[in-house]
């Protein structure tokens, strides 16, 4: 088994499935420190999301790692 395959074994072991996310669904955005609550407008890949902040900077693109469900 070579090295990659070998890591990724470990990691899944104590990896978590996240819940899918849906555009319409309430999320909370990490920016900076903290945490604003926003909503998914568009879904570019399995893991990039556009949303809009109820703040003024409108629609922002963001990672599920970035991005966490209410």
């Amino acid at each position: 088994m070579n090295l990659k395959a070998a890591q990724k074994r470990k990691y899944d072991k104590h990896a978590k499935q996240m819940k899918p996310i849906n555009v319409g669904d309430n999320v909370r955005i990490q920016q900076g420190v903290f945490w604003n609550p926003a909503v998914v407008t568009e879904q570019n890949s399995d893991r990039q999301y556009h949303v809009k902040t109820t703040r003024k900077e409108g629609n922002i693109f963001a990672t599920t790692k970035e991005i966490e469900s209410m």
